[in-house]
């Protein structure tokens, strides 16, 4: 700075309007910057979403879904959207769950692969112990 001034003062120039930056300012500006980078950094970072409805839940609606599906293959092609909205709306009014809600749930579960194929092993396992049951109450 110096050096500017005597430059100045040799070539008869008015004095440079250049001011030199304060030490704490300086700081306050790397402090902002900082603080911006680790909010946005923060706020990159995946959050785990957890659904809002248990896992067994899930399971029972998923199991009746499916068992619904099949009832409804049997039906022409016309009325099988009927139905399926009407097994549907039955189901979730069994279990006390709104539709909506479900689904958000099960779009959780499938951002998560592995929780995924846990909770349908699940449904398959009730599945087949539904079909047990019946074939046990046949004979």
């Amino acid at each position: 700075m110096d050096k500017l001034v005597h430059f100045c003062n040799l070539f008869k120039l008015k004095r440079p309007m250049i001011k030199p930056a304060k030490p704490l300012q300086v700081k306050r500006k790397y402090y902002l910057y900082i603080f911006l980078c680790l909010l946005s950094v923060g706020s990159c970072m995946e959050k785990e979403l957890v659904p809002v409805t248990d896992e067994e839940q899930i399971v029972r609606v998923l199991a009746d879904l499916h068992v619904s599906e099949a009832a409804a293959q049997q039906f022409d092609v016309t009325l099988r959207d009927s139905f399926r909205e009407v097994y549907y709306d039955q189901i979730f009014k069994i279990h006390q769950i709104e539709k909506e809600v479900f689904e958000k749930d099960l779009d959780l579960l499938k951002q998560n692969p592995s929780q995924l194929s846990t909770v349908y092993d699940k449904v398959i396992k009730l599945l087949e112990k539904d079909k047990q049951q019946k074939e046990r109450e046949k004979e």
